[in-house]
């Protein structure tokens, strides 16, 4: 069953850095897995962010190369990203 990740975290005042880290983040994740991300920010607080990624086949194929691709970035490894994974009802 497809599954779907949400992640969510705080950025800093200078969001500029970390939107290119993630927009890199998630080129690299669509050339890897297939799979294309959106960013959302927060509708009343500009410093919470949260990645979504939808209709993950594979979760473990997935989530060890989106962890592999958040360590090869400093400045996203450092931030505390909390993990969601959620599937549809049956």
């Amino acid at each position: 069953m497809p599954a779907s990740l949400y992640v969510y975290y705080s950025v800093s005042d200078n969001f500029l850095p970390a939107q290119h880290a993630v927009m890199a983040l998630m080129e690299e994740i669509q050339e890897k897995t297939g799979i294309q991300g959106r960013l959302l920010q927060r509708r009343d607080d500009t410093h919470t962010w949260m990645e979504i990624y939808d209709a993950i086949t594979d979760a473990d194929g997935f989530n060890a190369a989106l962890h592999a691709a958040v360590a090869a970035r400093p400045s996203l490894a450092a931030l505390q990203r909390h993990e969601e994974w959620f599937v549809a009802l049956t």
